[in-house]
């Protein structure tokens, strides 16, 4: 038995056309594979309104090439709703899994445990569900699309973004006895055990924002005397990337952009025109092709005008008055200094 683990997807976004160029890999890797199941832990769509009818076909034409696998799609946060209704039809082979707060479907001597997406779910009422329907099955699978507590990049990502539902805790999945826990939800890759149970959040099929690591994996799922999950690398369409520039150093983004596809770039240092600046910036936005300039440079006299600004200048007036062969010099120390004063802000 092979079963392919995928998440996060987000149809719909404005990356939707690199989205499905990358679900066409996945499908083809499924056909080579001879993969039996295929689980979506959530977020097929972006938004529960993005289920719009050609997203609905394109989806069906790709599942129609693999009418042998088994697929089943529980929705997540993004996607709760709307995108299900009983009129919309995505095949013969699709399970899309709305019955809360548990589903159990069972293949063979395999039964999945699914956890239909609530803001109010949690790894302790994941427990008491588990509890209350024993399985006799040799292989145990729970599917929840939620936030993993106990990793710290996890969580705080995700509590950063309002978005730490459905919490998970390690002390809760030992009580499961699953065998393995296929997550969604968090768009990094992740693939770890809690004592027994593996543990796996596939990520995004694709990047869908600056701070995702650029490689794309996806999970597959072995059963045979034992269940063993791996990693399989997918590459990616697009290659994302963020940098922070210094504004003398502008002119070096034209060989930077040739390194990236799609990229954000957030300036930064001191500036005695601003309007000249901001002209510039807009100008080699659009030449480069620049998918966002975040202009965060300050100008020169406003700092100037601070009680510290002040200081610093008449500090560096009087050493060019003393050195006047050295005016280049102190002018650069002068920016510093004024660079300095700036980061201490930041600090504070």
């Amino acid at each position: 038995m092979k079963i392919l683990h995928i998440a996060d997807i987000h149809l719909g976004s404005q990356w939707t056309e690199d989205i499905f160029a990358q679900f066409k890999k996945i499908i083809e890797i499924i056909k080579k594979e001879g993969v039996n199941v295929l689980i979506i832990s959530g977020d097929l769509f972006d938004e529960e309104w993005s289920a719009v009818s050609h997203l609905r076909e394109n989806l069906r034409e790709l599942f129609s090439e693999i009418p042998e696998t088994e697929i089943f799609i529980l929705p997540g946060n993004h996607d709760e709703e709307a995108p299900y209704r009983d009129e919309f039809y995505y095949g013969s082979n699709i399970n899309v899994i709305k019955t809360r707060p548990l589903e159990i479907r069972s293949l063979g001597n395999i039964d999945i445990y699914f956890f239909p997406f609530t803001k109010n779910g949690s790894s302790q009422e994941m427990v008491k569900l588990i509890k209350s329907n024993p399985s006799q099955a040799k292989f145990k699978i729970g599917v929840v699309h939620g936030t993993y507590m106990d990793d710290k990049e996890i969580r705080d990502h995700l509590l950063f973004q309002n978005e730490g539902y459905y919490p998970i805790f390690s002390s809760d999945i030992e009580k499961m006895d699953l065998d393995y826990l296929a997550l969604g939800h968090f768009h990094y890759h992740r693939l770890w055990r809690v004592e027994n149970t593996w543990c796996g959040y596939p990520g995004t099929i694709e990047i869908i924002s600056f701070k995702e690591p650029y490689e794309r994996k996806i999970i597959m799922i072995e059963i045979n005397d034992r269940l063993t999950p791996h990693s399989i690398n997918i590459g990616m369409q697009k290659k994302f990337g963020e940098i922070i520039i210094d504004i003398d150093e502008i002119e070096k983004l034209r060989e930077i952009r040739k390194n990236y596809d799609i990229l954000k770039v957030i300036v930064k240092g001191i500036v005695k025109n601003e309007k000249e600046t901001v002209r510039k910036l807009n100008n080699l936005k659009k030449e480069l092709d620049i998918y966002k300039l975040e202009n965060l440079t300050k100008s020169f006299a406003s700092i100037e005008e601070t009680k510290l600004g002040k200081m610093i200048k008449e500090k560096i007036d009087e050493k060019i008055k003393n050195e006047p062969e050295k005016k280049e010099y102190w002018e650069k120390v002068l920016i510093s200094g004024f660079e300095f004063l700036e980061q201490g802000k930041i600090k504070r």
